[in-house]
């Protein structure tokens, strides 16, 4: 569960990278709204494994940086830089649905399986979202 929670919360961030980085267009908007439901749905998840007695792990603020000093390169030397925000988005997307479908595996409280099953109808959404967004090669 603890990694669910912190591959949501890294998707958040990387939501909030690309709408910084796309601001003022509406997928950068669309990046903000991403960002607000991945963190519902970590703090969702944090609910219940608090209620568990159990202490959620955080996410380290490292990757943020790593991710934003990849982003500001690759601009640098002539890569879109929408086109890589966008594709940082959906690689985090896929890896967030590839830890829920996981935790769906073993997961036995209904209403947390209802969590996850909504989040996953969300990243499904998401990534289509996505795929219309980028920029035409």
């Amino acid at each position: 569960m603890n990694d669910l929670i912190a591959a949501c919360r890294e998707a958040a961030g990387t939501y909030r990278l690309a709408a910084e980085k796309l601001q003022g267009t509406s997928i950068g908007r669309d990046c903000q709204d991403h960002a607000a439901r991945r963190d519902f749905s970590a703090d969702k998840l944090t609910e219940f494994v608090i209620a568990q007695d159990d202490v959620p792990n955080s996410a380290s603020g490292e990757k943020a940086l790593v991710e934003s000093a990849v982003i500001t390169l690759k601009s640098a030397v002539g890569f879109d830089e929408a086109a890589v925000v966008l594709e940082n988005c959906a690689a985090k997307e896929k890896q967030l649905d590839d830890t829920a479908n996981v935790v769906l595996s073993v997961l036995a409280a209904p209403e947390l399986r209802n969590v996850v099953l909504t989040l996953r109808t969300d990243v499904a959404k998401a990534l289509e979202s996505l795929e219309q967004a980028k920029p035409e090669a």
